[in-house]
């Protein structure tokens, strides 16, 4: 008897080893992936940022990711599972996240010469801004009747196409509602000592002295002169320097 309870011990506790062994490899239960985690700086001296979940205005699996390395990048993506999926006009491939012990460990599984790093809990830096949903909503009305020496071709704000409803006597106002007639606008892909601003481009058709051409006019609009709590309505025409752009509604 005293054999048999020795053997079941020993088979007990070596379970236990090897589960708490198993948790320590991968990772294991040892805490949630949510709350703000900080790169470990290394010797490239890049700095990172990582916010999974409770972020105000956002799913609870939302993950906001902040690099700095001279510039600025901020990235927004949805965690499922382990799996951190990138919002796809980022062209960034799928990252992996999992707990060691009291640090968060990142990686890129599909890149081969990815170094997976370490995270500690840390605070959220001012580089991107506060820690919030601060996206900018932007819809877009065209009324061919306000400008009919011309046609509106296309309009796009640092290269992203841009939906434009059209107005009329039934439609009068552009909406953010529907997913098809506005733009999420990313961050600026320019910055100057003001911050943040967007290149607006209105490509147009219009019939001059020597026949038809076609043009684009480039304005600028700093990313503060946006509203992040409502709908920006906006709608195409000239502005005070008689060039075609994005006008408030």
């Amino acid at each position: 008897m005293k054999t048999l309870k020795f053997i079941s011990t020993l088979l007990v506790a070596t379970t236990m080893f090897f589960s708490c062994s198993k948790d320590e490899d991968n990772g294991g239960d040892e805490g949630s992936l949510n709350g703000v985690w900080v790169r470990i700086e290394g010797a490239s001296g890049d700095e990172t940022d990582i916010a999974i979940g409770n972020i105000p205005g956002e799913p609870e699996n939302r993950v906001y990711m902040c690099e700095y390395v001279g510039n600025v990048g901020l990235y927004k993506g949805y965690l499922n599972g382990n799996t951190i999926t990138w919002d796809n006009n980022y062209g960034l491939p799928d990252a992996s996240v999992k707990r060691v012990g009291a640090q968060l460990e990142f990686s890129y599984p599909s890149v081969s010469w990815s170094i997976p790093t370490l995270y500690n809990s840390g605070q959220w830096s001012s580089h991107c801004g506060s820690l919030e949903n601060s996206s900018i909503k932007l819809a877009v009305g065209l009324n061919n009747s306000l400008n009919s020496w011309a046609t509106i071709n296309s309009v796009s704000i640092d290269g992203h196409s841009v939906p434009l409803t059209l107005l009329n006597s039934g439609t009068t106002m552009p909406d953010c509602d529907s997913p098809n007639s506005y733009l999420t606008l990313p961050e600026p892909a320019q910055s100057d000592n003001n911050g943040g601003y967007y290149l607006v481009k209105v490509t147009f058709t219009a019939e001059g002295v020597s026949g038809w051409y076609t043009e684009t006019h480039t304005t600028t609009h700093n990313k503060s002169s946006f509203n992040t709590n409502s709908c920006n309505i906006y709608q195409v025409g000239m502005n005070g320097i008689n060039r075609f752009d994005i006008i408030p509604m």
